[in-house]
């Protein structure tokens, strides 16, 4: 009976040892519907992320950075076969999960297999990291040595404010006084 119980937790553990690998993009939140023009924003955007939005910020800030026509053009190929290749990627890692969830729920589970349909999935995941790495790296060479400068000058300026932003209303102070800060800066 001991050793009934004993396989019992053992085989209770690995089952959730494996699910959590399995579904382990999953956003803490459930289902999550943060989804946006450039991917999920709960699941696996640590580097996928970057290159989406980068590229929404250099087309934001076109003008100031003086992009030209072929540039921005440039940037708009770029972020089009990304979302593309992410779309493709990101359906056949959805479908592994699937796999792995229908494959756990049977009475006995081949491991083997599971294990093998949780290689693909994460064989897949790094494709994409790697692929928005890529893509982050080509994105940068559009720019000139002037206008990586610019952008960094951008970024950490909209950080400022973001911080100023977030610091306000912890103390407490809402928009009336974002707005009136936000206003100073100009005029200086």
């Amino acid at each position: 009976m001991k050793n009934v119980m004993v396989i019992m937790m053992i085989a209770m553990f690995a089952l959730a040892m494996v699910s959590t690998a399995a579904f382990a993009d999953q956003c803490p939140m459930g289902n999550c519907q943060m989804m946006g023009k450039h991917g999920n924003m709960c699941a696996d955007n640590g580097q996928r992320g970057m290159f989406a939005h980068k590229a929404v910020f250099i087309k934001k800030h076109a003008a100031e950075l003086g992009l030209t026509d072929e540039q921005l053009a440039k940037v708009e190929t770029l972020e089009y076969n990304f979302e593309k290749a992410s779309i493709k990627t990101d359906a056949e890692i959805k479908a592994l999960a699937l796999d792995i969830k229908e494959a756990v729920k049977k009475d006995t589970i081949d491991t083997a297999a599971v294990n093998a349909l949780i290689d693909q999935k994460f064989v897949l995941k790094a494709q994409n990291a790697k692929s928005d790495i890529a893509s982050y790296a080509e994105l940068k060479a559009i720019l000139t040595p002037d206008q990586q400068k610019k952008i960094k000058e951008i970024w950490a300026g909209e950080k400022m404010e973001k911080k100023d932003h977030w610091k306000q209303m912890s103390e407490g102070k809402g928009k009336r006084a974002m707005h009136e800060a936000a206003e100073a800066r100009e005029n200086e």
